[in-house]
């Protein structure tokens, strides 16, 4: 990954990838993919629809809070 400055905002820096590391990346999450898998596998649908429901609600939150730090 490279620092790059903003188009046209000179306070903002833009984070590029380095795309000749994307294969490392992608070997990175297939096992994170394949763990997460495994880890729902202990779970039944209805548990899962809980879990899915709560990390909705909390990402609303999040993307609220970096909203209002934005402005």
């Amino acid at each position: 990954m490279r620092r790059v400055k903003h188009a046209t905002d000179k306070r903002r820096l833009v984070i590029e990838l380095d795309r000749g590391r994307i294969a490392e990346l992608t070997a990175f999450f297939v096992d994170w993919a394949r763990d997460v898998v495994r880890v729902c596998e202990d779970f039944d649908a209805e548990e899962l629809r809980t879990v899915t429901r709560f990390l909705a609600a909390t990402a609303e939150l999040q993307r609220d809070a970096a909203a209002r730090l934005s402005r």
